[in-house]
């Protein structure tokens, strides 16, 4: 399992293959870098662009029960 992000888009929009998706494996990603980054314990950040890749874009933190 991984995270997708989809920066300024839709759905739909990435479906018609408009804008790129950002994917949490470097592999997936058109410029091979990962742009999701550890934070924490259960605590993730994402990098929606390349450039300052400071992962505090999108920050994720899940709770178990």
């Amino acid at each position: 399992y991984g995270l997708v992000l989809i920066p300024d888009a839709t759905i739909d929009a990435v479906l018609n293959n408009s804008p790129v998706a950002l994917f949490s494996f470097a592999e997936a990603n058109p410029n091979r870098i990962s742009h999701l980054a550890r934070l924490g314990a259960n605590l993730f950040g994402f990098e929606d662009r390349v450039g300052d890749l400071d992962y505090n874009d999108t920050i994720l933190e899940f709770q178990f029960s």
